[in-house]
Order: structure tokens, then sequence, then C-alpha cells
């Protein structure tokens, strides 16, 4: 199967870590070969002595085959079993050597010659216990001698857990020191660093499902992780803060509790989750759990009647794991149930050892497959987590790349609408200012060329026209200017042309200028709208008023907006009455088209015509 995924070489890193792990492991027959000369295999049984110190060689007893069950020991809670043999040595024999014990049950003590070597761990304090720990004492020269040596165990009474004698080697120091050693790594110190590594994998586990709480997957990982830890805690936990009976009987319980979790945890990985069986599976590791608590002599048989209850299960569990996963064809799946099988295999391996039917050397198995399982479960988790992401990014960026293509028909809809509008402006103001030259320019030609063709206007008057005429053709051309949107600019070039005629009309005119922020704001039309109202006041005035003086003024508000006022020092008119001329309807419907507020007021000496615009 060609395979170079990333999967595949988390897989291989897994299984070299699990390799390195069991390193210890290479060499262990030769070992055991190579020290069998040294190896007791039978050791003499003083069953009617029951003393605390050292009994006299007299003493009787009967021989026993090693290893040593605790059936075949004393069964009263309070009197230790003692096991004697005796090793022969030469003078040049008695330096360098040592005693090497691979199981022996807390609180056990080593004598030599009537005298104390060495004791286990819980020799003297009963919430110590070292039962997987090698032991290895070095004999003193002095205290051997030539010829017999007699060789003492003390094992702790009946109510002591793990009492168990597995081998005893007598021997030189170096061979039995390698093979400590060696034994002490695979028993103990392997299984802390594999825990250890347990224990990061499911504190990142974790904190992704504190971030994640909606994905139970990364919960239920975390969650194995810890009961694997509390199960390994057995095979190097020397103290505990609690009484050993009760640590032993809850890391017992925690392998009810780990299945458990490991079921609903593959079950939830190929995304097949069954509720019921998961919720019977955590009942039955609770009843197991009540049980062994409230009555902690029948513990061992509780535990052993929930591992027969659970053996047919995990068959079961295994058939349906191995045709899900045939079912997918994922290399993921396989590599989930390649890390169920190996802990399946290693938990049958722990429990063959355990009840005698392996040989004692063999180390556990299940602390090594902790790792194994969490390196590739891990991983498993880990590159679903990838994958969801990278599929959540995938489709971020169909969104982003959706999202863009719609802001380029957006923007380019809205250039079609920006040029139609600008075209639309274009045609409104090309009409408007088509309207303006044939209302003004246009109807001033046209009366001015009737009244000369009907001969009634004298050369001055046609003159006159003409310049009107002039005027509203400037005008037009101003309001298509850049500066055809400011109105002071628009009055300016006003004045500009109707100044001179004023003044030879006898007239002067005060121009007054005040605040005018917002001025700039006006549409195009209306500020030609108002020049055409002031020109046309300006017109009738120096025609009709007989006024000598006249004034300008323009400002703004916040409240009336731009103001502008023309004023004169004529006769007046009275602003009700019918007038046969067309000066003020024609100023009242200029500022009706452009929406402007008209207010004309006229007396005797005084006329006022005031012009109102909001600005944009």
């Amino acid at each position: 199967m060609k395979l170079r995924s990333s999967g595949y070489w988390i897989f291989r890193a897994g299984l070299g870590l699990l390799a390195m792990t069991l390193l210890p492991l290479q060499g262990q027959t030769q070992d055991a070969a190579s020290l069998k000369e040294f190896n007791l295999t039978r050791l003499e049984f003083l069953e009617n002595y029951s003393g605390g110190m050292p009994p006299a060689d007299s003493e009787p007893g009967r021989m026993l085959t090693l290893p040593i069950e605790d059936d075949g020991l004393h069964n009263l809670e309070s009197v230790p079993s003692w096991l004697r043999t005796s090793f022969n040595l030469s003078s040049a024999q008695r330096a360098g050597y040592a005693i090497y014990l691979l199981h022996a049950s807390p609180g056990a003590a080593i004598y030599v010659n009537a005298v104390l070597v060495g004791a286990s761990d819980g020799f003297q304090d009963a919430k110590t216990d070292g039962w997987n720990y090698p032991l290895y004492f070095t004999l003193p020269a002095t205290l051997l001698r030539e010829g017999r040596n007699d060789l003492l165990i003390k094992l702790a009474p009946k109510n002591s857990p793990n009492r168990r004698l597995d081998s005893v080697l007598i021997g030189p120091e170096q061979p039995l020191l390698a093979l400590f050693q060696r034994q002490l790594w695979l028993r103990v110190l392997g299984v802390e660093i594999g825990s250890a590594c347990v224990a990061l994998i499911g504190l990142f586990a974790g904190v992704l499902w504190l971030r994640r709480r909606a994905d139970a997957v990364f919960g239920l990982f975390a969650l194995s992780c810890v009961l694997w830890i509390v199960r390994n805690a057995k095979f190097f936990l020397l103290h505990s803060w609690i009484s050993r009976s009760l640590f032993d009987l809850l890391t017992d319980a925690s392998l009810f509790w780990l299945i458990a979790a490991l079921v609903t945890l593959s079950f939830r990985i190929l995304e097949r989750p069954a509720r019921r069986m998961e919720i019977g599976l955590f009942g039955f590791a609770s009843l197991l759990t009540v049980v062994m608590l409230a009555s902690p002599p029948h513990a061992e048989l509780t535990a052993a009647i929930g591992n027969g209850v659970l053996l047919p299960y995990s068959a079961v569990f295994l058939a349906f794991l191995t045709w899900r996963v045939i079912r997918l064809g994922s290399v993921l799946g396989w590599l989930l149930w390649l890390a169920v099988i190996v802990t399946c295999v290693s938990a049958a391996h722990d429990y063959m050892l355990q009840f005698g039917w392996l040989a004692a050397p063999a180390p556990y198995l299940m602390p090594y497959s902790a790792l194994f399982y969490s390196i590739t479960v891990g991983w498993l988790l880990i590159d679903r987590f990838v994958r969801t992401h990278a599929a959540y990014e995938g489709l971020n960026a169909e969104l982003e790349a959706r999202l863009r293509a719609r802001e380029q028909e957006l923007a380019l809809r809205y250039t079609q609408m920006a040029t139609l509008e600008r075209d639309q402006a274009t045609a409104l103001e090309r009409d408007r200012i088509l309207r303006d030259m044939h209302d003004g320019l246009g109807l001033q030609l046209i009366s001015s060329l009737r009244l000369v063709e009907k001969h009634e206007l004298s050369r001055e008057q046609t003159a006159a026209l003409l310049v009107e005429a002039m005027d509203e053709m400037r005008i037009a051309i101003d309001s298509v200017k850049p500066t055809g949107h400011d109105l002071l600019v628009m009055l300016g070039n006003l004045r500009y042309r109707l100044e001179p005629r004023l003044a030879s009309a006898g007239i002067s005119l005060h121009w007054e200028i005040g605040e005018t922020t917002g001025i700039g704001q006006l549409a195009s039309h209306q500020v030609t709208g108002v020049t055409r109202i002031v020109q046309e006041a300006f017109t009738n005035a120096m025609k009709h008023s007989r006024a000598t003086e006249m004034r300008l003024s323009v400002s703004t508000s916040v409240e009336r907006g731009v103001q502008v006022s023309i004023a004169d020092n004529g006769r007046g008119f009275d602003t009700a009455a019918q007038h046969r001329g067309e000066g003020l309807k024609s100023i009242r419907k200029r500022a009706a088209t452009i929406g402007a507020r008209l207010d004309v007021r006229s007396r005797p000496g005084e006329t006022c015509i005031v012009i109102g615009l909001l600005s944009l």
C-alpha cells in the first residue's frame, strides 16, 4: 500500500517511540540464560514459625518452588512468612557479591547470616508499596562467610496486598546490577516517561476541549488519558496520600472507567455513537466502583467478575470495530483499529501475567500501550481537527471568492449606474440650458425682433434690448462653466456687467456680502435661477423705479439658509395690483422653479425683494 500522508509519518514516529521505550527488552532472554546459574529456584518455607525476628537454623520447613504466590504462604493477617535457603562461597567469592529480587511483596526484608541487608519499600511505611520495583542489594564482604551462608526472606502478613515472590538471584555485582537497571527501566522508569507523555497529550486535548466544548471527542480523549495515568500510577507510584488499599482499589476500578471511555471514544471517532451502550458502560463502571469501595475485602473478586463480564462485550466491540473500519476503508480508521488491538492484546497479556499464566520476568505491557494509543488516537483527533479547520478555511476562501466576485459585480453595476446618472444629469443640464436660453435669450430676441419689424423702437431702445439679450446669453454661458455652482462668482459676473449701466442711469450700487458659509452647496440650476432673479430685479429698477441707489446683500444662516436681498429707493409699486409688465411675474415664476422663498415688499421710497433658499 502506497502511503505517504502525514498520518503515516506520525504513526511511524509512534512506533519508534514505543520501540525505544521497550528497548530494554532486547537481550532479556539472553540475560536470563547467562544468569541461570545464579538463579535460586527453590526456597524453604518455615510454616511453623510466626516470630518477627530471624528464626534459628534448626527451624523446620518445607520446600517451595519459585514463583511463590500468596496462597502458598501464611493466611493469617498478623503472621509474616519466612523463606530460607543457603549458598556456598569460597574465600575468593566473598567480595563483589549482590542479591537481586525481581518482585517482592511490600514490606519484604532480606537477611544474610541473620543480618538485615535490605528491605523493599513499605517495610516501615504502610502507605508505601514498591511491588513492581525490582530489588538489588550488595552484600558486604565482611558479612559473608567462607562455605555455607544462610539467606532469609521475610514476607509481609496476609493483609498486605501484592504479596508475591518471583525470582531470587545471588551472584557477582556487575551482571546483577545490569539486570536490575534494565528491569527498573522496563517496569518503572519507562512507565513513568510514557505516563508523562500521555499527560502532555491529554493536557493538549483538554485545552482544545475547553475551547471547543461542542466537540466531545477531545473531552473523552482527555478523560481517557487521565484514566490511563491513574491506572499506570499503580506501577510506579511509591507513596500515596491515602491508604495503600484504597489506592490499589481506585487504580483497579479506573480500568473499568478506562474501558468505557475508550469504547465511547472509538464510537465517536467513527461517527457512530451508541448512546445506550455508552451509558451502560459508564453505569457498569460506576456499579463496580461502588461495590469495590463498599466491600474492600471482596474488591479482587469484584474486579474479576467485572473482567469476566467485559470479555464477551470486548469481543463484540472488536468485531464491530473491524467491520466498521473495513467499510470506511480509511487509513485513519485502520490506525484506530490498530491502537485498539494493541491495547486489547497488552491487556490480555497483563491479565495472564497477573494470574501466573506467563513467566515472571515478563513485564506488564498495558502501561506502554497507553503511550501508543495516546499518540495514535491523539494524531487521529489532531488530523480530524486540521481537516475540519482546512474545510472551514476552504469554505471561507470560497465565500471570500464569492464575496469578491459579488463586490466586483456591485462595483461594475455602481459604475454603470454612476455613468447612467452622470449621463442623465448631463441630459438634464442640457435641457435646462436649452430651456433657459429659450425662455430667456430666445424670448428676448423674438420680442425684440417683432418690435424692430414694427418700427416701434428707437435706436436707443433697440440697443438696450440687444444688451439685455447679451446679458441673458452671458448668464447661460456662465452657468455651464466650472464656477456655475458658485453663487458669489455668478453674482460677481453680473455686477461687472450691470454696474456700468446702473451708473449711466444715475443709480449707485452698494454690494454687501455677509457670512457666506454653505453657499457652495447650492445646485447649478438654483444658482442660475437666483442670478436671473437678481438680473430681472435690477432691470425692472432701471426701467421703472426712478431710484438713485440700489443695494444687494448676501448672507447665510443655519435656520434660513442662503438669503439674497435686492433693495432700491425708488417710487415703489403696489405688490397686490395687476401689472401690465412681466417683470414681477417672471421673478415669482423663477423663484417657484428653483424652490426658493420670495418676499416682495414695496412702498414709496423703498422696494425690497428677498430670495431665501435652503442649501443642499
